[in-house]
């Protein structure tokens, strides 16, 4: 199956003219220039990006749970 793909990326890459192969290889260069493998990584994961400490989301988390049965505690 992956050579599948590989045979599809290779004809896309074949039927473009030359300017868009140049367009494509710039962005790629840049793209990779541009991103850090420690910002990729972390940008992996969904870094919530707050000032509010871990056992104050939690607790915000539970507050805001709604149960429709009133023995149900946490």
């Amino acid at each position: 199956m992956a050579n599948t793909h590989t045979n599809d990326y290779f004809m896309l890459l074949k039927n473009l003219d030359t300017h868009a192969k140049l367009v494509l290889i710039s962005k790629l260069s840049e793209s990779m220039m541009n991103n850090s493998n420690e910002k990729v990584f972390y940008d992996c994961y969904g870094k919530l990006d707050t000032k509010e400490s871990a056992d104050d989301l939690i607790q915000n988390i539970q507050n805001s749970r709604q149960f429709y049965r009133d023995n149900i505690t946490l």
